[in-house]
């Protein structure tokens, strides 16, 4: 997974392959095991957030650390049926509180502090500045918009992934995972654990990164066996003349909507509505 222009000055992909950390600005960040319940849920929770399909210009103009930190005290006052600032004031202490201890998780390190002044006018909580300290490091606003996109690559994601969301086809791709059956994360323990014929406890350690990758090639070498003699055989072949690929080559990753997405020229193909001489002959 190529990095991006933010990253590639320090960061180590080959890190990613054997679980070990990233370093920034002298701070180790730990990818996240699959056995860190906790960690897990704060990851998803805090920087698995997508802010860019927002359009309210305060939100716009905000940096994603005070994003998460006002969005999700919100969210939470709203949830809960209380909107008064006592509440909305209580949430953002509770939601302070858990992203430290997410902060501390990653980094491995206890002495975290997050500084920042609250204020219920939205223009001025924008204006307001937030520290992180690790330790004795203090990382800004600015630092962790590249701290979550290095979070996320560790992790198997990427920052375009995230922020790709949209409404509208969320719902749609919702409604097609529950039609498929949708996956949990359980289910793809289990199945990476028969693959590799292990039990759960022997793959604690394992990271999302590893997961994620290591269940794509078990998957590929799967198809391979499967078909490549089929093909080696003349019983399946490709149209457009191309081969079964060897499970050393993975495609590119697609984007978040691409399996819900129709290609428009392969729309026009496959429908005979627009090879009608006459529909067409009625729209020249």
């Amino acid at each position: 997974m190529a990095v991006s222009n933010n990253l590639i000055n320090f960061y180590k992909e080959d890190n990613d392959i054997w679980g070990k950390p990233q370093n920034y600005r002298g701070v180790d960040f730990y990818p996240i095991t699959v056995s860190d319940t906790r960690a897990r849920e704060l990851f998803y929770e805090y920087i698995c957030m997508p802010k860019n399909h927002f359009t309210d210009i305060h939100i716009i103009k905000m940096s994603y650390l005070k994003f998460i930190l006002f969005f999700v005290a919100l969210k939470r006052t709203m949830n809960s049926g209380k909107t008064d600032d006592i509440s909305f004031f209580n949430n953002i202490g509770v939601v302070l509180k858990e992203f430290q201890e997410f902060l501390s998780l990653i980094t491995h390190n206890k002495d975290v502090t997050i500084d920042c002044g609250w204020n219920f006018d939205v223009e001025k909580i924008r204006e307001q500045k937030i520290i992180i300290k690790v330790g004795s490091i203090n990382f800004s606003e600015s630092d962790f918009e590249i701290i979550r996109e290095m979070i996320l690559v560790q992790n198997g994601m990427t920052l375009k992934s995230i922020e790709e969301y949209i409404p509208e086809l969320e719902a749609k791709l919702s409604i097609k995972n529950k039609m498929n059956g949708e996956v949990t994360f359980a289910d793809n323990i289990f199945v990476f654990c028969s693959l590799l014929k292990k039990i759960p406890a022997e793959i604690e350690n394992c990271t999302l990164y590893q997961l994620k990758r290591q269940l794509a090639r078990l998957n590929r070498i799967q198809e391979y066996e499967l078909y490549k003699p089929l093909e080696v055989s003349g019983q399946i072949s490709f149209k457009n003349g191309d081969t079964i690929k060897d499970y050393m080559h993975m495609d590119e990753p697609t984007g978040r909507y691409d399996s819900i997405r129709i290609n428009k020229e392969d729309f026009i193909n496959k429908n005979s509505i627009f090879r009608d001489e006459s529909i067409k002959k009625q729209g020249s």
